[in-house]
């Protein structure tokens, strides 16, 4: 999308997100998806920081599952090895994704999601107790459930009414 956006327009578009976080939600509470903030993750990395970009959608959805998938190797090496090889693939880790991430040498394998994710779920609670399935499943279901809405929405909401040619003009007088 990109253009700054009306105060009119922005306010739909706010009454509109929060109505499809809010239907999200009931959906992942029917089908006991119980890590739906991913999904509310994808959301506001999809709506903030690409400001709804459909061509990064491919990148960004095989960098934050490479987040993801880091994220649980860090949850399995600590829980398995231990805090001091923990430390130790962490950082070399963290080196990885950032290098990657700044010189976008493999942009559709780790760049800016995938430092995201990755950051989320290296966190303490993440560390400690997590269910990597269901963090999986909650993402790609606010994959398809927003990038389905949103983009759907945005085209409704852009959607022009083309101006006549003079030559169809002369021909509706005709």
């Amino acid at each position: 999308m990109g253009e700054k956006i009306s105060v009119g327009k922005g306010f739909v578009l706010a009454f509109i997100m929060t109505v499809l976080l809010i239907v999200f939600s009931l959906v992942t509470l029917l089908f006991s998806i119980t890590e739906a903030w991913a999904g509310y993750l994808f959301f506001w990395f999809f709506s903030s920081f690409r400001g709804f970009d459909k061509s990064t959608l491919p990148p960004d959805v095989l960098n934050s599952l490479a987040g993801i998938g880091l994220g649980f190797l860090m949850f399995y090496c600590k829980n398995t090895y231990g805090m001091s090889v923990f430390l130790l693939v962490i950082v070399v880790t963290l080196i990885v994704i950032l290098f990657f991430s700044v010189t976008k040498l493999i942009p559709w394998v780790i760049g800016d999601a995938t430092f995201l994710f990755f950051t989320v779920l290296t966190s303490n609670l993440f560390l400690e107790k997590a269910n990597y399935v269901q963090i999986t499943i909650a993402y790609i279901s606010g994959v398809i459930f927003f990038t389905i809405t949103l983009l759907g929405l945005l085209a409704i909401m852009n959607k022009k009414k083309k101006p006549e040619t003079p030559t169809e003009k002369n021909n509706v007088l005709e």
